[in-house]
């Protein structure tokens, strides 16, 4: 997305700011998402220290979307 991205400042200079904002925003997100990851995983082993697993229902699945 980056070439992309820098490609298009390379071409179309008027949209410069634009293309700026958009890769900002995507690093963002995947820090978000990276430490979203990392507190998720941390909850894991604390409820598992815990021993609170057995007493919680949560779907281990990936299908959080079709919620």
């Amino acid at each position: 997305m980056k070439c992309l991205v820098k490609w298009l400042m390379k071409k179309l200079p008027v949209h410069q700011e634009k293309a700026k904002e958009i890769m900002e925003q995507s690093d963002k997100n995947r820090i978000t998402i990276a430490r979203y990851k990392d507190i998720n995983r941390e909850l894991q082993v604390v409820i598992e220290q815990n021993h609170v697993a057995k007493h919680l229902i949560y779907d281990k699945g990936d299908n959080h979307a079709s919620h």
